[in-house]
């Protein structure tokens, strides 16, 4: 046995090896009866991409967005921009069709309020009385004028500027969803109305609820796809490489019942399914490969017999055990994460991993115990694996002759892969997940093009001076010429806040020309203004100040772009606004463009966090495996240069730290690690059993360097799948997790064993 030096791990193996071999019917029946019970949860699985599921509820950002949507209403607006089919957007029948569309979106539950050409608040005066109403208060009909409703929306800047576009060829709709407890499953309703109220019209849709919806579609669309491909490409390797269809019925077994105890958990703990997350099926059916080779590699080398399995198994279980602890460590990292996403991955993807072993240990130890009592099936199978042998036998070569070399090599690499690492960005950009192709994005640009910048930066801003608040005349001044000034700024537009609603109710309380459209000198004034408005039911001061006058909310359109530059723009208006009002009032950010900065934060502190966590925990439970400090350090550098490889082609490409390539590192190593335990786990055997170090290498690759290469090239191709994402940052997830198993491939076949041969030659001097 390879563990006889250690009492308790064989114990742990002969009790393993009973319920495996004596046991494994009624194991069977235990975890199909599981697997049904489970699949009761699984209609609980929602998709949920909105940026509060990357947060802790307790995390003071996502607080202080609730607060901010408490007080204000819900910031994630859709904006529908219509165009007319003349180019006059004042012609009656397109002003009627806007009218009842309007009317109809503010019947539905779901949405809060609309803001239109015929719903927008008109403010006029009849004598000392303020009058407010919408700008179109009834059905258009033959009372009906073109140029009174144009007189009406240009006589207020606000209305000119938030609902035409720059030439005023299309008319824009602002919908503002309810507060809802459960956005994420209200928004796909409120977008589906929408489109439907706004059918036969040509329009498009902009805001983050529509980029929030798109992401959930596509992941759900990304789930199947991966999960279906994977599963495909995975079960025809299989087959190709062992030639036996008893390994794709195990195969097909053990994805099936460890998807569904998986998918079944996963639901019962109503969790929710993101874009990043959306990845875990599909990671699951690759990990529950893995074992399966091992055990199928080794029973085929195994002579045939009545102890045939239990032999097999002796050979896998401890080492593939430890490789389910690496690559579990290697996830479970992520919960030392600030952010809830990562942390809740890391949780269920290392669960997942320890799933796919028990099952695929469960099911093929039952497949082959049927096989093995089969007197027809005693023959062994020809495996056509020569070409593996041949390679084998050439980089058993290389190692052998020039191993100095490439461990030199080694090094050099790693040198040049921390030069390219310091090039890499920490940077997250929702919009960019999608592709160049996608509607939703194509949309967005044309927005920005045709319409203006249409992202809302809010500002919550308080005076500290309790003289009046928010209706002092000195602060409301002070206020609409930082708009003005933030308006000039070329990144900057289109800002609004209850300023623009003072300077409108003095010029038609006073005598409505232009020059009136100012905030008035006195308190008195102001007050007096504004409780005219309150009075009027009409009225959407809410929508601009809290209930006591003690804030207002600043609004600033702003590009759709990166989180480092979104932060670049709130350190700007901070700046303009400590100009302005120098330390009178205080400032806080409200709405998602926060968070979306906080982001930058969490993942420097994910990546260092689970990196280092993994890291160590890893190489002390190799040490505990091997009970040796040499081998600890032989699997150091051979499984630490593919992590540095990946960041710095990552640096070098331009590839940036964001949501999801965050978790490259921990994972990256958790996974990488497992072929050097196989191989230090084979080769130390051969050591023990009187090899020297050139046969003991010779050997452990011939054994376990074929199911290395098996296992790598099989799990590149899954993580390769994900290149067909519709997601960027998913691609970019398979293909650096591609790149890693394989320069961990290389590192485990050629880098390794120079090691071992320079490290067991400079002992034997």
């Amino acid at each position: 046995m390879p563990n006889e030096r250690n009492k308790g791990m064989n114990k742990f193996l002969n009790k393993a090896l009973f319920l495996l071999i004596e046991k494994r019917n009624y194991l069977l029946i235990g975890m199909t009866i599981l697997t049904i019970f489970l699949c009761f949860f699984l209609k609980n699985i929602k998709i949920d991409n909105s940026l509060e599921v990357w947060f802790l509820k307790n995390d003071p950002a996502l607080v202080n967005y609730n607060d901010f949507k408490d007080i204000y209403g819900n910031d994630e607006v859709i904006i529908a921009w219509i165009k007319p089919d003349q180019s006059n957007p004042y012609e009656k029948s397109f002003v009627s069709k806007i009218y009842h569309i309007s009317q109809k979106m503010e019947e539905f539950k779901l949405i809060h309020r609309v803001i239109s050409i015929s719903k927008a608040p008109y403010m006029d005066s009849k004598g000392v009385d303020l009058i407010v109403e919408d700008m179109v208060n009834k059905k258009p009909d033959v009372s009906f004028r073109s140029e009174a409703l144009r007189e009406k929306l240009m006589s207020n800047p606000l209305w000119e500027k938030l609902l035409f576009n720059k030439n005023q060829t299309a008319v824009l709709m602002l919908i503002e969803p309810v507060v809802g407890q459960d956005m994420d499953a209200e928004r796909p309703k409120i977008i589906a109305f929408v489109k439907q109220a706004l059918k036969g019209l040509t329009y498009k849709l902009a805001g983050m609820g529509v980029v929030y919806e798109e992401l959930n579609r596509i992941s759900l669309k990304d789930t199947s796809l991966f999960s279906s491909l994977a599963y495909l490409i995975l079960i025809s390797s299989l087959y190709l490489f062992f030639r036996k269809l008893s390994i794709l019925l195990v195969a097909t077994l053990t994805i099936i019942f460890s998807s569904l105890i998986f998918l079944g958990i996963f639901g019962m703990c109503g969790q929710s399914f993101n874009m990043f997350s959306a990845i875990l099926p599909t990671l699951i059916i690759i990990l529950c490969l893995a074992d399966i080779i091992h055990v199928f590699s080794h029973y085929d080398k195994s002579q045939p017999g009545e102890n045939r399995l239990r032999n097999t198994l002796s050979y896998v279980l401890i080492p593939c055990l430890f490789t389910t602890l690496t690559t579990g460590i290697g996830f479970s990292a992520l919960v030392s994460s600030p952010m809830a996403v990562l942390k809740n991955f890391g949780i269920f993807a290392s669960l997942g991993v320890f799933l796919a072993y028990f099952v695929s240990m469960i099911v093929s130890s039952a497949i082959l115990a049927r096989q093995q009592q089969d007197q027809t099936r005693q023959k062994r199978f020809p495996v056509k694996v020569d070409f593996l042998d041949k390679i084998m036998d050439k980089i058993n070569h290389l190692d052998q002759k020039y191993y100095k070399q490439i461990v030199l090599l080694g090094f050099c690499l790693i040198i040049i892969s921390i030069l390219g690492m310091l090039r890499l960005e920490i940077d997250t950009f929702s919009m960019n997940f999608l592709l160049d192709s996608n509607e939703v994005k194509k949309d967005s640009y044309f927005f920005e093009k045709d319409y203006g910048y249409y992202v809302p930066l809010e500002v919550r801003l308080s005076p500290k001076n309790a003289d009046g608040g928010v209706k002092n005349p000195d602060f409301l001044k002070k206020l609409s010429l930082l708009q003005k000034q933030l308006d000039k700024e070329p990144d900057l537009a289109k800002s609004t806040s209850i300023a623009d609603i003072v300077k409108q109710l003095n010029r038609v309380l006073t005598d409505n020309t232009e020059q009136s459209y100012k905030i008035p000198d006195t308190r008195q004034a102001v007050a007096q203004e504004l409780l005219l408005y309150e009075m009027d039911s009409d009225n959407d001061i809410t929508y601009f100040v809290d209930s006591m006058y003690k804030e207002t909310r600043l609004t600033i359109r702003i590009p759709m772009e990166s989180s480092k530059e979104m932060e670049k723009k709130i350190n700007f208006v901070s700046s303009k606004i400590k100009s302005v009002f120098h330390d009178s009032v205080e400032i806080t950010y409200g709405g998602y463009i926060p968070l979306y900065v906080k982001m930058m934060d969490y993942i420097m502190q994910s990546q260092v966090r689970s990196f280092l966590i993994a890291f160590v925990v890893i190489f002390l439970i190799i040490g505990i495996l091997f009970r040796s400090f040499s081998v600890v350090l032989t699997g150091i550098i051979p499984n630490l240069l593919p992590i540095v490889l990946t960041l710095g082609f990552m640096g070098i490409t331009g590839i940036n730290l964001d949501i999801a390539t965050v978790t490259i590192a921990a994972i990256a190593i958790g996974i990488s690690v497992d072929d050097s335990i196989h191989f230090i786990f084979m080769y130390n055997m051969q050591k023990q059993g009187g090899k020297n170090i050139h046969q003991a290498i010779e050997i452990t690759l011939k054994t376990s360097g074929k199911a290395i290469i098996t296992t790598s090239l099989l799990l590149i191709a899954g993580y390769l799948i994900m290149l067909f994402a519709s997601v960027k940052s998913v691609i970019f997830f398979g293909l650096l997790i591609g790149i890693s198993m394989l320069s961990a491939l290389i590192c485990d076949l050629i880098l390794l064993p120079s090691i071992l041969l320079l490290a067991g030659n400079y002992r034997q001097r």
